[in-house]
């Protein structure tokens, strides 16, 4: 966000934080900005996501039919990724850097199906639609690459990355807006 973008310190604490032990006392977070991406000049990014090694970074946006674009966070490169000329609305790397889940709405006037389809970074190959993904608002695969799980409208669902019908993990009435992985069978949501 832009309080990220300049040499400030980013305030991280407040009165109301309880890990603060005085009212004055504010924790401070160095922010060092190293480059910036552009994934297009006219197009905003939408959402972000980063390699499991941080040597990556890779950004959809819902209005592109650009499909993900990545770069190497060291040298600021474009890293090569998968043709998917499609609007892409979230995407999550797998553990081993061998695919990329990606959420794909579908489109009646474009005849394409939407859904949650992983695809191989070396061959570029997807598979099956993994349907209820294409509503996804955010994607994690499991610490194995087993798993794939979403944030949804309607909760969090969960598939078997190489297929299969979707499990619901979670109902939440107002959804989940962000998911990740924090052990191999404990998924941390954000509602």
């Amino acid at each position: 966000g832009p309080s990220l973008a300049g040499d400030q310190p980013y305030v991280l604490g407040s009165q109301d934080d309880p890990n603060l032990v005085e009212e004055e006392q504010v924790a401070f977070v160095q922010v060092l900005r190293i480059r910036e991406h552009q994934y297009a000049e006219r197009f905003s990014v939408e959402r972000v996501a980063a390699s499991p090694d941080g040597r990556e970074l890779v950004a959809v946006t819902r209005a592109s039919r650009q499909g993900p674009r990545a770069w190497d966070v060291a040298s600021g490169r474009a890293v090569e990724l998968p043709t998917l000329d499609i609007s892409v609305h979230c995407v999550a790397y797998d553990p081993l850097l061998r695919r990329i889940a990606v959420a794909i709405q579908g489109d009646v006037l474009e005849r394409t199906e939407g859904g949650l389809f992983v695809v191989e970074l070396e061959t570029g190959k997807a598979g099956r639609p993994l349907l209820g993904g294409e509503h996804a608002r955010d994607l994690a695969f499991s610490p194995d690459g087993q798993v794939v799980v979403a944030a949804t409208s309607e909760g969090v669902l969960a598939w078997d990355a190489t297929g299969g019908e979707a499990r619901r993990v979670t109902e939440l009435p107002k959804g989940a807006d962000s998911v990740s992985f924090s052990s191999g069978d404990t998924v941390s949501v954000v509602t």
